[in-house]
């Protein structure tokens, strides 16, 4: 199991994404569903279950600032580990 915080967005990120995906005339996957993971390999039961409930508390309600935008080089195929980020974009 994973541990995720699955986030609302603004229509502008929307926008943003479909004007993306235009310019690029890349595939626009759907349904888009942003997402900050937190953690892999949550045990199954209880203990997952009291993990989702603490951290539920600590994020309800906050803002979360993002910093940097990366591309990264990543496939179902390869281990979350051996991920690269081959630009990283800070923002202001």
């Amino acid at each position: 199991m994973s541990l995720f915080l699955d986030l609302d967005i603004e229509s502008s990120v929307a926008s943003a994404r479909e004007d993306l995906a235009a310019r690029l005339a890349i595939p626009l996957p759907q349904p888009f569903r942003p997402h900050l993971s937190l953690a892999y390999g949550l045990p199954a039961g209880e203990p997952g279950q009291q993990a989702v409930h603490e951290m539920s508390h600590r994020f309800v309600g906050k803002t979360i600032t993002l910093n940097e935008i990366r591309v990264v080089r990543s496939a179902k195929e390869l281990a979350i580990e051996e991920w690269r980020a081959i630009h990283i974009e800070r923002l202001k």
